[in-house]
């Protein structure tokens, strides 16, 4: 068998990605934990679908990491984070909420900075047409173009990736 050698990750390098995880679970904990009774869950439900949304004082609430370099402009939050933008959307219309909130924590921006986004959603009644709808394409195994690319991210793990054209971004 072929070894492999790779050189280990520098200890500094090593020590900033502890230092990143743990400024994100502490931010995660400040939501959930920092002011009693703050931050719930709430039971949402699409025909046989369920899950639970996080509320910060009754806002659907997102956490996210982010490699970008500099911070986002609130108009450009749905183009620049469109995966995250339109889970944020079917939490609040499966949730009866008009507004939505993402904290986007910056990890390569100095000093841990993060950006907390509020977002209104003005027709629930669509999102949540749309969240069916892609449902009902996922459940009838329908063909993958039907449903949005997958982030370039996501790609990689993609189980219809054979199929449809979000490779084509990546």
């Amino acid at each position: 068998p072929e070894e492999t050698t790779s050189e280990p990750e520098p200890a500094e390098a090593r020590m900033r990605s502890m230092e990143r995880r743990a400024f994100r679970d502490t931010l995660e904990d400040a939501l959930r934990y920092g002011i009693r009774g703050a931050f719930k869950t709430t039971r949402v439900a699409l025909r046989g679908l369920t899950d639970r949304v996080g509320m910060f004082r009754d806002v659907p609430t997102l956490v996210r990491v982010t490699p970008f370099q500099k911070m986002v402009d609130r108009a450009d939050l749905a183009r620049a984070f469109s995966y995250i933008f339109d889970r944020l959307a079917f939490e609040c219309a499966l949730g009866d909420r008009e507004w939505g909130r993402v904290v986007l924590y910056y990890q390569n921006l100095p000093e841990d900075k993060f950006m907390v986004y509020d977002v209104g959603f003005r027709d629930l009644a669509a999102i949540r047409a749309e969240a069916d709808r892609r449902l009902a394409l996922l459940e009838s195994e329908a063909s993958p173009t039907l449903l949005p690319a997958c982030p370039s991210w996501m790609y990689k793990s993609c189980r219809f990736k054979d199929r449809c054209g979000c490779g084509d971004a990546a």
